[in-house]
């Protein structure tokens, strides 16, 4: 390595989303590879594990006893080695020392052991296993957060030792407190070793894998008369997006290097679905930021932190009304095809496309019924969990912003808000708990939707805090809100497609008899208790206690799930709010 990579685009140097990048550019949309090919480089995350040292993951020569990692930098302005003076307070001058001697010496620097909690791993690895460049990775990737010792080798060409210096100092967490990459990471560092996703090199990376701006299959295009902002009718079908065009009739799709010439006869896809018109881009309206800062935290207490809290407990809801794919296995075949929409029966007047028989048809349908609620109920948990960490994201923003200015002392906001934006800017609902029908999951896409009235009083978040002279890491903690519910927009369009499939008086998908339970039920008295417990260890973990929002999470998941859904299998839905 001749040196670490300098960004020379000014994309690259940004160390915020840029007007204009899609969700899909942003680091929270990337996979965890270890090969170049996808939104960024996972082991460029771990080549900064020790503050202030800078390691490449390369096989060593065969001859040296160390392990796949060799330093390249010293980086004395690491952010991380002031906050880890009071716990290793000789780390800093010990770096700058070491520095000056690879400044004098052409002899590289090798690990040669890795220690913490009195595990020691050598260039043997475990089970006598050499350790090459990506075993050390997952070495150092494996490591947990505290003290580490990281032992180096001088090694000449020859292979043989000239000296070993050691190291101790804390383990870099990945995200700051404001769950943000940590600042220690150069802008454009975690992508520097990225192919370019429009040519054909992505095919010679390694991992086989398209970035995730390049889809795989679409919704085929909108029939003439078909308004395509509108979710695509019943019976529309996906497409290989990679397709050859009619006018290559006996090729399937484009090859590797065909793609590189004729990706403008590829269709473009927005919202999941291809367009077969011209690309016209809507009128961008910017955001007004808000006239003073009493504003901006005033939306985020009573207006902004209420609202997250409500729709969590609205997904949530509804999440308990679905049935469980145990539910479906459980049904009878006789159930299964009475409770069915007629367009799924397989009957002599309307069979089913390839199933010839009473028992196939079952089983085709039981398959599909219970492909269907899997998803809605994991769709529906992931949101609402998804939910509950932007209240604690608004909570942390309100948390520094009283940190910074003199105002008002910072409180938790864990209100809840009686009033829903829905897709139309300025226009609302009440808050309701209803199970998963077609009008509760089209209200859930309205509240999701881009440029409806959540994303929008976001986007007046983002443009104060984005013009005023406060930490970047604000604005990109309300960056991440925002990319999230794009997220969110789209597992909701889909459910809307699903929830119309079994649109009658008894959906399938739902718990029968499923009904806002009354009050003194036993299993209810139980979620709510868990739920209070919740909101107790919130209060203090907003309020800075990190233990307390570990033990939220956990109890979250441990004990309020388990009783909300035990409710539900007797028919109550829990009065959240």
């Amino acid at each position: 390595m001749s040196g670490p990579f300098v960004p020379l685009n000014l994309s690259a140097r940004l160390q915020r989303s840029a007007t204009g990048n899609p969700a899909a550019a942003t680091l929270a949309s990337g996979v965890a590879n270890c090969f170049p090919g996808l939104e960024f480089d996972h082991r460029n995350l771990d080549r900064r594990f020790l503050p202030g040292l800078v390691v490449e993951f390369a096989d060593p020569q065969v001859t040296q006893p160390s392990m796949g990692g060799v330093v390249t930098a010293v980086d004395l302005s690491d952010p991380a080695l002031a906050d880890a003076a009071a716990s290793h307070p000789g780390l800093a001058g010990k770096l700058a020392a070491f520095q000056a001697e690879m400044a004098n010496d052409d002899r590289s620097w090798w690990i040669v052991r890795i220690a913490q909690g009195g595990v020691v791993i050598d260039p043997q690895g475990i089970r006598g296993l050499s350790l090459d460049s990506l075993g050390t990775w997952r070495v150092v990737r494996s490591l947990d957060p505290g003290p580490v010792q990281v032992v180096l080798g001088r090694f000449g060409e020859d292979g043989v030792s000239a000296g070993e210096v050691t190291f101790e100092g804390p383990r870099r967490p990945y995200l700051d407190a404001g769950e943000t990459i940590d600042p220690g990471y150069a802008p454009g560092e975690l992508t520097q070793s990225l192919c370019s996703p429009w040519q054909h090199d992505f095919r010679d990376c390694g991992c086989y894998y398209w970035a995730s701006n390049h889809p795989d299959i679409a919704i085929e295009p909108a029939a003439p008369g078909d308004d395509p902002a509108l979710p695509p009718p019943l019976g529309t079908g996906w497409v290989n997006w990679q397709r050859a065009r009619p006018t290559r009739p006996n090729v399937p799709e484009f090859g590797y290097y065909e793609i590189s010439e004729r990706y403008q006869d590829l269709a473009v896809v927005l919202r999941d679905r291809e367009s077969a018109d011209p690309y016209r881009p809507e009128a961008v309206d910017h955001a007004q930021p808000y006239a003073t800062m009493d504003e901006l935290v005033t939306e985020l207490r009573d207006g902004l932190a209420p609202l997250e809290h409500a729709l969590t407990l609205e997904y949530l809801y509804a999440w308990s009304s679905v049935r469980s794919p145990r539910d479906v296995d459980a049904l009878t075949d006789a159930q299964l095809a009475e409770s069915l929409p007629l367009r799924f029966r397989a009957n002599a007047a309307q069979p089913l496309d390839g199933i010839s028989n009473r028992a196939e048809a079952i089983a085709y349908l039981r398959s599909r019924l219970r492909r269907d609620v899997t998803f809605l109920r994991e769709q529906l948990r992931t949101t609402a969990i998804s939910e509950m960490r932007h209240l604690g994201w608004v909570n942390l923003l309100l948390r520094q912003l009283a940190a910074l200015g003199p105002g008002a002392p910072y409180s938790p906001a864990l209100g809840v808000a009686t009033d829903i934006p829905t897709g139309t800017p300025g226009a609302t609902r009440p808050a309701a708990l209803r199970p998963l029908v077609h009008d509760a999951v089209v209200d859930f896409e309205g509240a999701e939707q881009p440029s409806g009235g959540l994303e929008s009083r976001y986007a007046r978040v983002r443009a104060t805090l984005d013009q005023s002279d406060l930490p970047g890491e604000l604005f990109d903690i309300a960056s991440r809100i925002v990319d999230d519910g794009v997220d969110h927009y789209s597992a909701f369009r889909r459910m809307v497609m699903i929830v119309d499939c079994y649109d009658q008086p008894a959906p399938p998908h739902l718990r029968p008899g499923f009904t806002l339970a009354p009050p003194g039920q036993p299993t209810v008295d139980r979620a709510l208790q868990a739920q209070a417990q919740i909101m107790s260890l919130l209060a203090g973990g907003y309020s800075g206690d990190q233990t307390k929002l570990v033990e939220a999470r956990q109890f979250m998941l441990a004990e309020l799930e388990g009783a909300i859904d035990a409710s539900a299998r007797q028919g109550f839905g829990v009065p959240l709010f």
